[in-house]
């Protein structure tokens, strides 16, 4: 329609050479396409997720595999997951000697236990953000502790150089005093169960823990926090396949403060 406008005000001034009126085109020929809005790229909060797990267990392979795929997936909008699998070693006399098993992870989920007044240990389970815990084979109650936990952390900025790691934490909230860790885990991992409840099954591992240690305290009401730290290493991890986790957790309530990793 604007073209034809525009073409019979052309003809009017040509036919009307008396016409000493301007003819004024209610569109331009070309107009400016309107910009799309640029979105603003969301800022995810990262949420460590524990699985406490085990092959002897025989409802935990598919926690297992939920664990492989949030952190490889990253499902949530304002989430960025940072998953560790720990293995507990009380399944280990059933049939079944888990290779990845460890008597202080066992110690840490009890801990886990007592402080939020559980009345037993059980396996598969989740602890999100040291605050919340649910079956860790059931996707919805893990969705739904993640998308709770998605409330401020410290800034926690890590460099890997060489084998040394520098740390630097800061903007850190009230705490009574707090705890560094730093956890190797290691993913693209394989079993084959030949006896126990999994016989026969080959199992598939993401983020197994290889080895978990404190590194540095922070004292009540500090908000800053740096270290640099030499990583642990084994001849039998792949190295293209770890990731270095450092978190900070509350000595009172085990909540988790702040968490990040960093690769080779």
């Amino acid at each position: 329609m604007k073209y034809l406008l525009a073409i019979f005000c052309f003809l009017s001034i040509v036919g009307n050479s008396g016409c000493s009126s301007t003819c004024v085109l209610p569109l331009t020929l070309t107009e400016a396409v309107p910009k799309e809005p640029v979105e603003e790229p969301v800022q995810k909060v990262p949420v460590l997720v524990e699985l406490f797990t085990s092959e002897g267990c025989s409802s935990c392979p598919p926690a297992d595999r939920l664990l492989i795929d949030i952190s490889t997936k990253q499902p949530y909008k304002d989430a960025e997951v940072i998953t560790l699998g720990f293995h507990v070693d009380y399944w280990d006399h059933i049939g079944w000697k888990d290779r990845f098993s460890s008597r202080e992870y066992t110690k840490r989920q009890e801990e886990y236990s007592r402080r939020l007044r559980l009345n037993s240990t059980y396996t598969p389970q989740i602890v999100v953000d040291g605050e919340r815990e649910v079956v860790g084979n059931n996707r919805q109650s893990v969705d739904d502790a993640v998308t709770k936990s998605r409330g401020e952390k410290a800034d926690v900025s890590l460099k890997l150089q060489d084998d040394q790691l520098s740390i630097n934490i800061e903007k850190l909230a009230a705490q009574k005093g707090s705890t560094v860790y730093l956890a190797v885990a290691e993913s693209g991992l394989r079993s084959a169960v030949s006896s126990g409840e999994n016989s026969g099954r080959s199992l598939d591992h993401a983020s197994v823990v290889r080895e978990l240690r404190a590194v540095g305290k922070i004292e009540a009401g500090k908000k800053v926090y740096t270290a640099q730290v030499n990583v642990p290493s084994n001849g039998t991890w792949k190295a293209d396949s770890l990731r270095y986790v450092v978190f900070v957790q509350d000595d009172a309530t085990l909540k988790i403060h702040g968490v990040a990793a960093i690769g080779r």
